[in-house]
């Protein structure tokens, strides 16, 4: 072994702290990223590290053949770019006080060693764990685990008293409240005038930190108003993609209560299942393989299928997530979203799951089970609780994850649509009406208890309002509600076409369509209320036999 210009590093030093990496939380989950760590420190440390190469990875670790081109199969550059992310992550957290670290440069696909004692100063242990410019070494967008940084908002009311004090208050909240989100590593709140060069641009940071997102920002008080705007910075694009200023009048509220309503709704919107990241990282991923996902790129699949709630979006989601579980069995979050898949086709009658909720209660349950404190594991054995018809243990779990996170406004959203099988309309429509506030963007899925709730008062005309922002192209709720509403109104002309596509959606509705609304309304009398108005609609048998479904060629 070589002299170091530190301490010499020992091959067992360096294999006590890969076994400190491969048993943190970073790299429990994946199987694929303890292997290829495992095989490029091993090749090293036998003397072969100029061998470690694109070929070299794909046959010794992913079992490609020996006709592999890194040129049309880019799976090591991807798996590479988000081993180099993991042991960032690593070394930000659980391994931040490590002697050791261990690397992956950019250029190179064999590791490096560094010792913390003075800072950054790069320690080859090895003259041969230099490695050589590796072959097609592409860095793929980072899209596992999103980081976004925080930078303390400019006060520009530097006259007024306290308004720097309130800058970093609500930067600092802001902070906190992205950290409920586990699908984030929150970063700051970041001061400038702590940065080496303080003038470095929003780009710089991102590049600094390793995150994609920047979120910053302004405060200005101008007598007894107070403004601040908000923005995020999306750094592969080098774009805002979102920006939202707020006005308050400091005489209706304190700064505390001020601070609390924006950083709570900031947070939501932002980092919520279906907010504006979201979003932004769902569209890098459309297009990319099964076999190249990460566990967090899956699990984004099933929230891009919450959004738009299509036929094929579930499909894309259960195939993935399908595929997640197996390659990361000890990953919480898919094993939470797949049992969401099973659960939801369950619910919605999509009919793709054999076993639905034997298979949805299982891994609800291994998902609570590897994380308690994960809010996504907890809501979704709740759904199964509330499926299973066991209300006690459905408001248990709900109430878990809203204490984990109580400004997750899909989790809220969520608890508000089933509630009203337990008879609890009141706290169902303040629920949704607390998730709107939050985030706007939610799925129009949740003006269905709305929806109901007008109905069931005799406020026909309301309902029937609220029923057309209803839309769920690939579920059959949205025919279902809005032809019973127009069958109270007595418009039954109108309801035809929502009567068609609900017997187009569910072809056997006329047999089993009591069952699938009690399964989320619960009540036969609410069950009946719904029934009302289809009769009303015209949906009676000989009806029903004359509404033949469409099928598609």
């Amino acid at each position: 072994m070589a002299k170091t210009n530190l301490n010499k590093v020992s091959l067992k030093e360096i294999r006590a702290e890969l076994d400190r990496i491969l048993s943190s939380h970073d790299f429990r989950a994946s199987k694929r990223r303890r292997q290829f760590l495992c095989f490029v420190v091993e090749e090293a440390l036998a003397g072969r590290a100029e061998m470690i190469k694109s070929y070299t990875i794909a046959v010794g670790v992913f079992g490609r053949s020996k006709d592999f081109d890194p040129q049309i199969d880019p799976i090591v550059s991807v798996e590479a770019g988000r081993l180099r992310r993991a042991l960032e992550h690593y070394y930000l957290s659980s391994g931040r006080n490590n002697i050791l670290r261990i690397e992956i440069p950019r250029g190179t696909f064999a590791p490096s060693f560094l010792r913390n004692e003075t800072g950054s100063a790069r320690v080859p242990p090895l003259e041969t764990v230099t490695g050589r410019q590796a072959e097609s070494d592409i860095s793929p967008a980072k899209t596992e685990r999103p980081g976004i940084a925080v930078v303390v908002f400019d006060n520009l009311s530097k006259y007024e008293g306290g308004q720097d004090f309130f800058a970093t208050g609500i930067s600092a909240q802001l902070v906190a409240n992205l950290a409920q989100f586990k699908d984030f590593v929150v970063i700051g709140p970041l001061l400038r005038e702590r940065f080496e060069n303080p003038n470095l641009s929003l780009n710089d940071i991102c590049r600094k930190y390793g995150v994609q997102f920047v979120l910053s920002g302004s405060v200005q008080r101008r007598g007894k108003r107070i403004r601040m705007i908000a923005k995020l910075l999306d750094a592969e694009s080098a774009a805002n993609i979102w920006v939202k200023q707020f006005d308050r009048d400091l005489t209706i509220s304190d700064q505390y209560e001020i601070e609390d309503e924006i950083t709570q709704e900031i947070a939501s919107t932002l980092g919520d299942r279906i907010g504006v990241i979201t979003r932004v990282l769902v569209k890098k991923t459309q297009n990319r393989q099964i076999s190249d996902l990460s566990a967090f790129e899956a699990a984004l699949k099933m929230y891009h299928w919450g959004i738009v709630l299509t036929e094929a979006a579930f499909k894309d989601a259960w195939e993935s997530l399908e595929y997640a579980v197996e390659e990361f069995p000890n990953d919480a979050l898919t094993k939470a979203m797949l049992a969401d898949i099973y659960a939801s086709d369950y619910l919605s009658e999509i009919n793709m799951v054999q076993k639905r909720m034997e298979k949805a209660e299982i891994l609800a349950s291994e998902a609570v089970a590897l994380d308690p404190d994960c809010p996504d594991a907890r809501w979704v054995m709740g759904f199964v609780h509330f499926l299973k018809k066991r209300p006690e243990n459905f408001v248990k779990e709900f109430e878990a994850a809203l204490r984990l996170n109580p400004h997750n406004a899909m989790i809220l959203a969520i608890y508000g649509l089933f509630l009203p099988g337990l008879g609890q309309w009141k706290k169902a429509i303040d629920l949704i009406e607390r998730a709107r506030i939050l985030n706007p963007q939610l799925s129009s899925q949740y003006y269905i208890p709305t929806t109901l709730s007008y109905y069931r008062k005799g406020e026909y005309e309301r309902a029937y309002e609220e029923s057309l922002l209803i839309k769920t192209p690939g579920l059959f709720w949205e025919p279902l509600v809005r032809a019973a509403v127009l069958g109270q109104l007595g418009r039954t002309d109108d309801a035809q076409p929502y009567l068609q596509k609900l017997l187009n959606l569910q072809p056997s509705f006329e047999n089993n369509g009591r069952d699938l609304v009690r399964r989320l309304i619960y009540s036969e009398e609410n069950v009946e209320m719904v029934y009302e108005g289809l009769r009303k609609a015209g949906f009676l048998k000989d009806a029903a036999a004359r509404l033949r479904p469409i099928r598609s060629a």
